[in-house]
């Protein structure tokens, strides 16, 4: 957000961009015309290029505390950020007193809205334009809810065409149209790019072909000479290329690949999950044969430091899918309602690049419980009433995926197809839902709502690892750690106890540095004694305690 200040003329003009060349857009052009008298700023605020508003006029013109404000006065500019005043009057603004001359201080400057004339004119222009005309009026825009109401009714523009994110098959088809004149090597296989690519809109595809070929031409062969494109040159270039649709959302959507083999133990933990999250998405034709329906939410719950976000993101890896992963500190705000708006756009976002995963990590400190009247939760309860009806579908407005009414892989007597095509058919078809998972080591503060059948309907527990787990888990840790023959690292799973996956990886990170403090930097390798040593100063964070209390919700 920035605010003009035109000193000649005495007015506040505010207007948005959204890229730093300024490109002006209109905010609210039904702003009634206010005034605010600048004052000195005040002595705390010296230096600190703060503007003092009130908070009335923040909400009105969407700033938050922190927003860019650029100052423009007779003579220069100034780049402030917005902060309420501390007496919360309206009327009056306050800037950094190195950016307000005396002159300038105690004058009036109207807040006026903008120009209504053009708008006005365009809706004359087309209520009379009539059905002689043979003129048809197309308009693009990437903000529809930026757009004045009386432009969206019928009979101006009564039409709206919603081009979300490309589907599958459509991904597959821009791939195969760009890789047309490019020089592929027979390993690349088009129908697996598109399958990764979820979220991925043309231009993104596009630089995805582009960023391949450069490493195609980066890892070419000086003595042959061939550019060929691989395979692996397009697994290279997706680290590098991300789906712009996720660019701008809240929370973490990108993270490090993580395998189902880089996660030792719990295999019934993955199991579950691989039915849960995996297989509907894979294989949605068994799941329609069968009359099955996916999951709309898992829970998982256990003690901390026991993978259970690990394990979120080896389903994801897995399924090719969009990953969203929002906390509590990405969703709270100090204005009312601003939370709840903030998860109903996370929803959104997630369902425009769908099929997504939607990871709500520590969700007890997101939501809470109704039942705890203990103190007043109105911000959590309010967030838990969105989430519920995000849950149950109310929340969905409009479809934000193209193709997603087609039904041909549904119906009887579906013509001979080959097996690939066919599995892209009931994937483009069935896999347009969003799939909610929460993580939480306090599953009791849940409230009952959310833990019924069709919203986190799939409760999983993530128990602590048994022994034959923490060797899996040890085996992990020490696969580029170069150990000596005396290391035994069943009898080092044998002695830890209570010790979770995180513990079993810090105490071989301890075991390695207890190696060069003893020996040398140059130790070519790690003995028994510094996993020893390392037991005798690593404790374990889990209690028997703890576990009985996991033991005793796993019952009920």
């Amino acid at each position: 957000m920035f605010v003009y200040v035109n000193e000649k003329g005495y007015m506040l003009r505010i207007v948005e961009v959204e890229n730093t060349d300024f490109i002006p857009y209109v905010v609210n052009a039904a702003m009634d015309e206010k005034s605010l008298k600048l004052l000195p700023l005040d002595t705390e605020d010296q230096g600190t290029q703060r503007c003092r508003l009130g908070p009335g006029t923040m909400a009105s013109l969407g700033l938050k505390i922190g927003s860019l404000v650029q100052i423009s006065l007779f003579g220069g500019h100034c780049l402030c950020t917005a902060w309420p005043r501390s007496d919360l009057a309206e009327g009056f603004m306050q800037f950094d007193s190195k950016c307000v001359t005396a002159e300038l201080i105690g004058k009036t400057y109207n807040m006026c809205s903008v120009n209504l004339n053009q708008i006005k004119m365009l809706l004359t222009l087309m209520d009379g334009i009539g059905s002689e005309g043979h003129m048809v009026i197309m308009a693009a825009t990437n903000r529809p809810d930026a757009l004045d109401p009386a432009l969206r009714r019928s009979g101006r523009f009564d039409r709206e065409v919603i081009i979300g994110a490309p589907t599958l098959k459509q991904r597959k088809s821009i791939l195969e149209m760009l890789s047309t004149q490019m020089p592929l090597c027979s390993d690349v296989d088009v129908a697996s790019l598109a399958e990764m690519t979820t979220g991925y809109v043309g231009a993104d595809l596009t630089a995805l072909c582009r960023e391949a070929a450069l490493q195609a031409i980066l890892h070419s062969s000086q003595d042959t000479g061939s550019h060929l494109i691989r395979m692996s040159n397009f697994l290279e270039a997706l680290k590098n290329v991300h789906p712009s649709c996720l660019r701008s959302s809240i929370g973490q959507t990108d993270f490090r690949p993580v395998a189902w083999e880089h996660i030792g133990g719990l295999e019934d933990v993955k199991l579950k999950l691989k039915q849960s999250i995996e297989w509907p998405m894979k294989f949605p034709e068994a799941f329609i044969r069968l009359g099955l329906s996916r999951p709309k939410g898992v829970l998982l719950y256990g003690p901390p430091g026991c993978a259970k976000t690990t394990l979120v993101k080896a389903a994801a890896t897995s399924c090719h899918c969009s990953f969203l992963s929002v906390s509590g500190a990405d969703l709270f705000s100090p204005y009312v309602g601003d939370s709840e708006k903030t998860l109903a756009q996370v929803f959104q976002q997630a369902r425009a690049c769908a099929p997504s995963v939607l990871f709500l990590d520590e969700i007890d400190s997101i939501l809470g419980s109704r039942a705890d009247s203990k103190a007043s939760r109105g911000v959590q309860d309010r967030v838990l009433s969105v989430i519920l009806n995000e849950l149950d579908g109310i929340g969905l407005k409009v479809t934000e995926r193209r193709g997603s009414a087609s039904k041909k892989c549904l119906q009887e007597g579906l013509p001979e197809q080959q097996e690939c095509d066919r599995q892209l058919d009931y994937q483009e078809v069935c896999n347009k839902d969003v799939l909610v998972v929460a993580a939480t080591n306090r599953p009791d503060l849940l409230d009952d709502a959310l833990l019924r059948p069709g919203r986190l309907d799939k409760i999983v527990y993530v128990p602590p690892p048994d022994q034959e787990a923490r060797l899996a888990i040890l085996k992990i840790c020490t696969e580029k750690m170069p150990l000596d023959s005396d290391v035994s690292l069943e009898d080092v799973a044998e002695k830890t106890s209570f010790f979770s996956g995180a513990d079993l990886e810090n105490l071989c990170k301890e075991a390695a540095l207890l190696t060069l403090q003893e020996e040398s930097l140059d130790a070519s390798c790690i003995k028994h004694a510094s996993f020893v040593m390392s037991l005798e100063m690593t404790k374990p964070s889990l209690t028997a305690q703890q576990i009985e209390f996991y033991q005793k919700l796993l019952k009920r």
